[in-house]
Order: C-alpha cells, then sequence, then structure tokens
C-alpha cells in the first residue's frame, strides 16, 4: 500500500490526491472521484499527464489537472475563468502546450497555451477552429495559429518522425466523425475510430482508409466515446456502454477483446496508459471517477507493486558452520526510489552481519535492483535466530509535489544445529599380557581427542570395572578444547592367575548431545615364578639381497617374580648370532631383559640364495613349569639387483634389394648390477628380421657383457618399401629395457626397357637414313636413376655408317663398328613420343635392295641384371628392315634395288602384343604374301597367306594360342621385314 499526505496549497489551487484502493484482487479499481466529468487526458510520458474536465451539453467549469507521478496524485493548475469544456490537451516535453476548450454558453471555441508545463494557462483564442492531439509516444502536434481546416476538424494528431494527421470533424461525409487517432511509427500505420459508426479504419499516407474492424459485434448498444490510444503492442478504446476494449498493433487491431473498466457515454477523450510499460491503465467514468488497472486491464502487464523484497533463510547449518546469502530490493514501479538509511535490527545475539550495503543516499531507478549481503556466524550457539534489515528511503518528488517515504523491513531466518561431539582414540584394545600375581605391574594409557569444532567435557568413568585393571583420577567434568587430547593411564596389577577382560566407558559431552567411549583392557595373572616375556614372536628377515647384509634384534624380558636360567641354546637353520651375551647357564633375574641379534647366513661365509627358515631355541629352569623361548626366523635371500644395460637402442641395417644377402650384427648386452643376470630369450614383434646363433639362457656375471645375435630377411611383402621391427629381450633384470627398434629399407625391383622401332626406315636425303630407339611403354626410364645403357646395332657396316652429326648428341658409338651408347647426366628420358635416341646412318649404293639392323647385347653400366635381376632388370631388342627405295636419284637404279614385287609395311600394332596383332601392307600390285612367325630357336609356330590389293591393305594375325615370349615375324614376297612380338 503506497499511501502518503498530498494536501497543500499551489497557485491557489488545492492538491487533489488519488491513493491506491485497497482491493488489490480487482482488475479495475475506482481510485478518486472528482467534482465533474473528466472530458480529455493526456501524457506526456508514464509519470507526466493532464486531465481537463466538461462534459457536451452540461454547463460546467473548466478546470485542468496534473500528475507527476502516473495519476498517483493530482493538483489543480490555474486556467482562465470560463465554462464549458476542455475537448483536448497536448504539452510538449520542454513544457509548452494547447488546450481545445469549447464553451456551452457562449459558443465559441478557445485555444489555451502553457509554458511552464501545464501548471498555468492563458488564453491564445484567434479564429473559430480547435482541436490539437498527440500520439501515443508523446509527440504533439502544436498550432502556430488556429488551423483552418476546409471542415471541421475533431483534432491532429502526429506520428514520430512528424508525419501528421488530421481527424474527420462530426461533419464528414466519407467516415463520420473521428474523436481519435494513434500513429503506429513501427508499422507506420494510422488508426482512427468514428463515433456513432463505431468502425476502426487504417491507413498508411493519412489520406486513404480501409475499414478493419467493425466494433458493433462486441457492443451492446451505445457509441465509441471517442479516444483511441497506443502503448507498446497494445491498442486501448472505450466506449458508452461497454467499458473498453483492446486490440494489438501486432495484426493491425484485427482483434480485440473486452477488458472491463468503465463507460463514458460523453464525447469524450477520457482514456490512457501510464505506467513504466503500461501496466497503469487509467479512464474516466461519466461522473468523474478515475478507475485505473495496475495490470493493463486484464492481468496481461505487470503489476505496480511498488517494492519487491527478496528475504534471506539460512535454513539449518551447524553450529560450526558459517554462511554468506543475498537479499534483493527491487524498486518496480516509475519513480525513483532514494534508499536514505540501512542498517541491521533486531539482532541481540549477533550472530548477523551486514558485509556490504551500498552508498547512501543511493537512488534506484524503475526496476533497478539493491543487494545486500549478510553473514550468518553462529558462535558454536545452537539456536534459531532472527534480524531484520531495515531500508528507509522515498520516492522522488517531482514538481513540487511532497516525498513518498516507504520504510520496509528485511526479514532474516537462520537455525544452527547443535554439534555432538567428534573422539578419535589411539586404540581400541590395550592387551597388558602375562603379569604375575607376585607384584608384577604392567602400565599403558588410553588417549581421547577432541576432533570436533567445540570444546567437549569428558563427564564420567570409567565405570565399574575389574579390580585388576585401575586408571588415574580425573576430576570432572574435565574440557577437551578443540584438537586437545587426554592421557588416561591404566594399570593391570593381577592377584590371582586367570585370565581378565572387561570395558572401560567414559561419557563425553558437547552441545547437549552425549556419546561413550568405549574399549577393551585384557590381560593374564600368572603365577609368581620366573616369567619370560618377548613381544616378538617371530623374526622375519623379509627380503634381502645378496649383495649386502642386514639383522634383526628381538628382546626378552624376566616379568616374574623369580629368577630363569639358561638351560640350554639349540640353533638351526642358516643364521648366526653375533655381539650376544646370552651363555648356557646364565641368570635372567626379575625384571632383565636380554636382547638378541640375528644375522643371516654363516658367521664367515656369503649369502645365499633362496628362502630360509629357521629357529632358536632356549630353554630355562627356575619357573614353574619350565620356560621355552622358541624364535622362528624366515627370509628370503634374492638375487640382488641385475641391471640390464643395451648398447643400441635403435639398428638400422640401411639399404638393400630384394637379391641383398643377409646382414648380420650384434647388440651388446651389459650387467651393470651385483647379482648374475639371465637372458632368457628374445623376440621380435613382426618380420624381415630373425634371431640367429643364440643359445638361451644366456648368464651376464656382474659387471660383464655378452653378445645377441641378429640378421635381417628381406621382406617385400605387399610392396613393402622397408622391414620395420622390434625387439623385446626377456630378463630377470631389475629394470627391463625397452625394445630396440630394428629398420631395414628395401630398394624395390625396377624394370626398364627400350627396343629399335621396326618401321621401315626410308632415305629422306640423298644416301641417309635414320632409326629410332625407342622406350618401352610399360617399362619408364622415368625415376630409374638409369643414367647410361651400352648395347649392340648389329648391321652391315659395308651398306651403311653410323653418322654421329646427324644422331642423337647424347647418342654415341663407333663409325664402323656395333657398339652404342646412350647416356644422360641426370637420368635418360624419352621425349614425348617415346623416343629415346635417333640413329642416322650413310647408305651405300648396292646390288641389295634392302639391310637389316638388330639390337642386341643391351647393359646397364655398374648392374649385372644377371647376377642381381631383384635390383633392376633391362629388356631390350627389335630389329628393323631398311628398303633402298628412292635413296638414290637414279631411278633405273632404284628400280633394279625394288625388284619387281614391290611391297611396304605400314603399321604393326600392338607391339609386344596380347591375342592379335594387326598388320597393314601396301602393295603397287596384286600379289600375295606369306607371313610367317618364329620362336628364339628358329622354330616356325605360325604361318599365314595373305592376299593384297593395290594400296594398303590391312590383316589380323591371331596370337593368342602363343605363350608369353619373343618371337620373329617375317614377310615373304621378294621383301622381308623381322619385328619383335610379345
Amino acid at each position: 500500500m503506497l499511501c502518503r499526505k498530498l494536501i497543500r496549497k499551489f497557485a491557489g489551487a488545492f492538491v487533489l490526491t488519488l491513493l491506491l484502493a485497497s482491493n488489490v484482487s480487482a482488475t479495475w479499481n475506482k481510485v478518486a472521484q472528482l467534482a465533474e466529468p473528466i472530458n480529455c487526458v493526456f501524457f506526456t510520458d508514464p509519470n507526466h499527464g493532464f486531465i481537463g474536465t466538461g462534459a457536451q451539453g452540461l454547463n460546467l467549469s473548466l478546470q485542468i489537472w496534473i500528475t507527476n507521478n502516473g495519476g498517483v496524485s493530482w493538483i489543480q493548475a490555474g486556467v482562465p475563468v470560463g465554462d464549458g469544456e476542455v475537448t483536448q490537451i497536448a504539452v510538449n516535453p520542454n513544457g509548452v502546450g494547447y488546450a481545445s476548450i469549447t464553451s456551452e454558453n457562449n459558443p465559441r471555441h478557445n485555444l489555451w497555451k502553457t509554458t511552464d508545463g501545464g501548471y498555468s494557462w492563458q488564453d491564445v483564442s484567434v479564429g473559430n477552429r480547435y482541436g490539437t492531439g498527440v500520439d501515443g509516444n508523446g509527440v504533439v502536434a502544436f498550432w502556430n495559429n488556429p488551423i483552418n481546416s476546409p471542415g471541421n476538424t475533431n483534432g491532429v494528431f502526429t506520428m514520430r518522425g512528424g508525419t501528421t494527421l488530421i481527424t474527420p470533424g462530426p461533419y464528414d461525409p466519407k467516415h463520420g466523425e473521428a474523436w481519435g487517432a494513434y500513429g503506429d511509427s513501427a508499422q507506420h500505420l494510422w488508426y482512427i475510430i468514428t463515433e456513432q459508426s463505431r468502425t476502426l479504419y487504417i491507413s498508411s499516407d493519412g489520406t486513404t482508409w480501409k475499414s478493419r474492424f467493425g466494433f458493433g459485434s462486441l457492443m451492446t448498444g451505445g457509441f465509441l466515446t471517442g479516444a483511441i490510444i497506443g502503448i507498446g503492442n497494445t491498442l486501448y478504446v472505450q466506449t458508452e456502454r461497454d467499458g473498453i476494449f483492446r486490440g494489438s498493433t501486432l495484426d493491425s487491431a484485427k482483434t480485440w477483446t473486452s477488458i472491463g473498466g468503465p463507460s463514458n457515454t460523453y464525447d469524450t477523450r477520457t482514456l490512457f496508459a501510464s505506467g513504466c510499460s503500461g501496466q497503469m491503465l487509467l479512464a474516466f467514468d461519466k461522473t468523474g471517477g478515475l478507475w485505473r488497472s495496475d495490470d493493463g486491464g486484464d492481468g496481461t502487464r505487470a503489476s505496480t507493486t511498488p517494492i519487491a523484497i527478496t528475504h534471506i533463510d539460512f535454513f539449518s547449518i551447524t553450529s560450526c558452520q558459517n554462511s554468506t546469502k543475498k537479499a534483493t530490493f527491487k524498486n518496480k514501479i516509475c519513480p525513483p526510489f532514494v534508499i536514505t538509511s540501512v542498517s541491521l535490527i533486531n539482532n541481540p545475539s549477533g550472530v548477523f552481519s551486514l558485509t556490504n550495503s551500498p552508498t547512501l543516499p543511493d537512488t534506484l531507478a524503475p526496476g533497478e535492483i539493491d543487494t545486500f549481503t549478510v553473514f550468518f556466524n553462529p558462535n558454536l550457539k545452537p539456536g534459531g535466530y532472527t534480524a531484520q534489515i531495515e531500508v528507509k528511503g522515498h520516492y522522488e518528488s517531482t514538481d513540487g509535489l511532497p516525498e513518498v517515504t516507504i520504510d520496509s523491513l528485511i526479514h532474516v531466518i537462520g537455525t544452527a544445529q547443535p554439534v555432538g561431539p567428534s573422539i578419535e582414540t589411539n586404540l581400541q584394545t590395550i592387551d597388558f599380557g602375562r603379569s604375575s600375581i607376585c607384584g608384577g605391574e604392567v602400565d599403558s594409557f588410553f588417549t581421547i581427542k577432541n576432533t570436533g569444532c567445540d570444546t567437549v567435557q569428558v563427564i564420567a568413568g570409567p565405570g565399574k570395572i575389574d579390580s585388576a585393571f585401575t586408571s588415574d583420577t580425573i576430576h570432572f567434568p574435565y574440557s577437551l578444547p578443540p584438537g586437545a587430547t587426554i592421557n588416561i593411564h591404566f594399570h593391570f596389577r593381577p592377584t590371582i592367575a586367570k585370565s581378565f577382560s572387561d570395558f572401560p566407558t567414559f561419557n563425553v559431552l558437547a552441545q547437549g548431545k552425549g556419546q561413550d567411549v568405549k574399549f577393551n583392557v585384557i590381560g593374564v595373572g600368572v603365577p609368581g615364578t620366573g616369567l619370560l616375556s618377548y613381544p616378538q614372536q617371530v623374526v622375519d628377515f623379509d627380503t634381502l639381497s645378496i649383495c649386502g647384509n642386514d639383522s634383526v634384534t628381538t628382546f626378552f624380558t624376566n616379568t616374574g617374580c623369580g629368577e630363569l636360567v639358561v638351560d640350554s641354546l639349540i640353533a638351526q637353520g642358516h643364521f648366526h648370532l653375533a655381539g650376544n651375551s646370552i651363555t648356557q647357564g646364565m641368570k635372567i633375574m626379575p625384571g632383565d631383559t636380554v636382547r638378541l641379534t640375528f644375522y643371516p647366513g654363516d658367521a664367515n661365509a656369503p649369502l645365499k640364495k633362496g628362502i630360509d627358515s629357521g629357529h632358536l631355541l632356549i630353554t630355562f629352569t627356575g619357573g614353574l613349569p619350565p620356560k621355552n623361548f622358541l624364535v622362528p626366523f624366515v627370509g628370503y635371500i634374492g638375487d640382488g639387483t641385475r641391471e640390464l644395460v643395451a648398447s643400441l637402442n635403435n639398428i638400422d641395417f640401411g639399404i638393400a634389394s630384394p637379391c641383398s644377402p643377409e646382414k648380420d650384427t650384434t647388440i651388446n648386452l651389459f650387467n651393470s648390477g651385483c647379482d648374475t643376470l639371465q637372458i632368457f630369450g628374445a623376440s621380435l614383434a613382426a618380420t624381415g628380421f630373425m634371431l640367429s646363433g643364440n643359445n638361451f639362457p644366456i648368464s651376464i656375471p656382474p659387471g660383464k657383457s655378452a653378445l645377441l645375435h641378429m640378421s635381417t630377411l628381406l621382406d617385400t611383402t605387399n610392396a613393402k618399401v622397408a622391414n620395420l621391427d622390434s625387439i623385446t629381450i626377456f630378463s630377470n633384470s631389475d629394470h627391463a629395457i625397452g625394445a630396440i627398434n630394428l629398420r631395414r629399407r628395401i630398394t624395390a625391383h625396377r624394370e626398364v626397357g627400350f627396343y629399335l622401332d621396326a618401321t621401315a626406315a626410308r632415305g629422306t636425303d640423298q644416301g641417309v637414313v635414320t632409326f629410332e630407339l625407342k622406350e618401352s611403354p610399360t617399362k619408364p626410364f622415368a625415376g630409374s636413376g638409369v643414367k647410361q645403357i651400352d648395347f649392340d646395332l648389329i648391321h652391315n657396316s659395308d651398306l651403311i655408317e653410323f653418322i654421329p652429326s646427324r644422331s642423337s648428341s647424347w647418342l654415341s658409338g663407333s663409325a664402323n663398328g656395333n657398339t652404342f651408347s646412350i647416356q644422360n647426366n641426370s637420368e635418360i628420358s624419352p621425349d614425348t613420343n617415346g623416343v629415346l635416341a635417333t640413329a642416322a646412318f650413310r647408305v651405300y649404293l648396292t646390288k641389295d635392295a634392302s639391310t637389316t639392323l638388330a639390337l642386341t647385347k643391351a647393359s646397364i653400366p655398374g648392374i649385372d641384371t644377371a647376377v642381381d635381376p631383384c635390383a633392376m632388370s633391362l629388356s631390350y631388342g627389335g630389329s628393323a628392315t631398311f628398303n633402298y627405295d628412292f635413296v638414290c636419284a637414279e631411278p633405273t637404279i632404284a628400280k633394279f634395288m625394288n625388284g619387281t614385287l614391290p611391297l611396304k609395311i605400314i603399321a604393326l600394332y600392338p607391339n609386344p602384343s596380347k591375342d592379335e596383332i594387326s598388320l597393314t601392307l601396301e602393295s603397287t600390285t596384286p600379289q600375295t604374301a606369306q607371313v610367317e612367325i618364329f620362336n628364339l630357336i628358329g622354330e616356325n609356330v605360325l604361318s599365314q597367306t595373305i592376299r593384297l590389293g593395290v594400296g594398303s591393305t590391312t590383316n589380323k594375325i591371331r596370337t593368342s594360342m602363343l605363350p608369353q615370349g619373343i618371337y620373329q615375324l617375317r614377310f615373304g614376297s621378294q621383301l622381308r621385314t623381322f619385328m619383335q612380338i610379345r
């Protein structure tokens, strides 16, 4: 509830106080009643607004009222004396505004003006036109002079951005009288409503209009009162009988809903939305009653509860803990709220404290939040606690109105639960062992430690226990602060020979919660003779190394009340006593202690590996019954340290070809420990290597080394280019070494090949002929690294002679011999036609018609492909026949050389072949040619007769039945040509 006194004089007028209604559950509340009806409402912002009185047909006084807090309170402005009604008000935020006035007694239309924000007005009427207006965002259209419209107008309205609309007056023939307008600057749409036709029109240019909605379907009668307002995306209109309707700009006012509120039968503009988010909807009824909805008319908008507070509840923590929580204080309405005082009150126990507070005064804008942090520390005191944070402040005064003071309390509650004892003890059982009944007493102690956060009190104990056990006297209550300890000494003194057992119990208390601390005491009373006591029952040497000695000491005590005499000493096992004074016949008096030191192994010999056990038996007399002291001992004498060290961690065997021999190496294994090292074996993870010549196990004495032999195996499966492997060595080393990596790179098998082109060569010059040496298509030289090929071209040097100057520069050979070489500094490679080199020969006239060249004895210098074909293989071959056609200029000689049956080979492909070859021959006359194929040993494997016509003839020769190999192809007429096919 927001209440304050607001009655004061201002400019000769009285302040009107409007209070929030108490019926907070209703959507609409009547908050004030004016003596006269209200005719128009206007707000420049959510807080600052104006109302004007009047009603058509009533002779009433003119009044203008002002609010600066969203309609919470109103003040009357000073106006010129007059009667009638205020039809419209529009005030600019700079304080300049206008009001349209109409008088009933003396019919005239006046224009009033204010320059001080609406607190005082003066008549500036000129002419007889009126009207002014404003859009929902507070942008006002003002008159410089009374508007001079062609017809009556009911107002001037502007849209944000400057667009102005003059609404139709009562005599508008098209739409009827429009009392209100709203400009939606987001969608740039105008909305007007007509009073009697009850219709909503929309327009995007203010000139052409479209009917959007008829309100008659929602109304029971009457008309629209005139006002249409917009706030955000929401539109509102008021009716004469049916209250208020709400629509939305999101669908261009296509749908409307009734939200209740007052009706108004007068031609008025009494509807406006204020509040920070338009949630405070204001409407006047026909009698002057002011109604307000704080939630947009139907609960769809935020409530205007002035202050929202989040209180603090620390729930339940233990009294050992502390915690920090926050409270919030939020201003939910439009006027800024000024916090002037913050204090923590009603905190008598002092368990709460404010750890921060805002710098005062602190002004909270609408929706702004202040946060207060409270620290809760129960200080080990359980219980429930409360306090309050008192926040004092006021809403800022506006335009001289009184401040609204609000004092708020933020509630702080917390609960601290008690913490019971938290105890730790040093043991659960005190075993006093065997004690003589002749006066022997054994002492021990029991510890209670406070491990909690608060003081613990020991209030009682140890309770009723057997008289053989006694304890120190404690003065109860005994306080133990946190971390403190009390040692309670217990004594065992038996009076009879028997076993004793009991359970002493102490009671502890903390913060009202108790706990029993119980433990067990045991002991055996024995007769009053010599009594042997020894705490160590077995001498255990644990694990020893042969690299060094160790010892174990034990002792026994005569805890009886008579002497003990050593009768005999019997030792079994590999151990010896050293530095001990026990001897046969020795007397051990009550309370005497004898210590024995044992060493493993023989006294003058090194340790032996393995598990050893034995015992020392000492018999005594003087006790009843006789006492025997048997000390068993066990131990494992280990090998000591064995440290395996390898000379190599990575082994690279280099590069090998598929035919390279195995390559051996050794790995030196060294034992840097103090005991003999055993190598049990070794394994390879992959393939390509093998271990050979090793006989496992291999023994390596301390400080010595041994060699592990291994060799390579060439593994070229799956086209491997390298063999990678690792050796894992298995040993009894104390620290195993990692795997040793192995590597061997492989040069893959490579095939290269070339041949002498079999195409019949012809002379292109007087007595010169050329032949081509070509790369085999499936056996390229690229990437092989071959720089030189040596070969023979077998030919008749009496008929043709090699010409170096007309041949390829990288081809060399003897002028009259058959030996040739192709060389390149980097790598032999063909041209785009597969030609490696061109050989030119000079031709001498003979009676023969042709001669043949054959490619033989080819080799790569430095690579014996016959011995090592895995690294590189070279294929070669081919022969070519030269026809002496037109070599000589003398045609008669040429004709003589050609004979009478000329036959020429045009094409032969493919070579090498698979299933068949195509042979194209050219003949000058019809004839028959014989085709014969011979293998390398001269056997005829295929013969075929071909009939030739004049010109070119192509024939297919099937070779699919021939096994793979190299063959000679012979053409018979008077011309022979030899080719290799595969």
